[in-house]
């Protein structure tokens, strides 16, 4: 291991009795936040990470928000690259992935989660079942949207490799 710029040889570690237990490894400093506190800057977090992928898909429309799209190789570049600067940046970069993942399937496209959500409240203010064709058809339209933001992931990750 190199800390500092010099080498070090880490040997076993015993456990070290902290706080009424045992523990081996590290420690985490700093202060936490309390329930309701966490809770509304949770909130925020997610305001803040939805407000930029709703922009971000809106200006997809318009050619100019196609660099901000990755895929999967995009996404584990970025996760190596956090796990060099720190398990605390690595942290924040994987809770954002997933936040946006989770944002992302609640877009009303059929295919993902949103999409469901979507015809299951129409059907329901309808009273009946959106016939099968209909279905299948929105099905077709929102897959190749998902498809078309993949493919536009790819295309970046791919030119970013080189």
């Amino acid at each position: 291991m190199v800390r500092n710029g010099e080498s070090l040889t880490l040997g076993p570690v015993q456990a070290r009795r902290d706080q009424g237990g045992y523990r081996i490894g590290f420690i985490p400093r700093g202060t936490g936040l309390a329930a309701p506190e966490a809770f509304w800057k949770s909130l925020d977090v997610v305001a803040i990470v939805a407000g930029k992928m709703v922009k971000s898909l809106a200006e997809l429309t318009t050619g100019k928000g196609r660099q901000n799209v990755a895929s999967p190789i995009g996404i584990t570049r970025v996760s190596s690259d956090a796990v060099k600067q720190g398990g605390n940046y690595y942290l924040r970069v994987l809770s954002l992935i997933s936040l946006s993942l989770a944002l992302l399937n609640l877009l009303p496209l059929l295919p993902l989660d949103g999409g469901h959500i979507l015809f299951t409240l129409i059907e329901g203010a309808r009273g009946r079942f959106v016939r099968r064709e209909i279905y299948e058809r929105v099905s077709v339209v929102g897959l190749a949207l998902v498809l078309l933001l993949f493919f536009i992931g790819l295309t970046n990750d791919i030119s970013g490799l080189s």
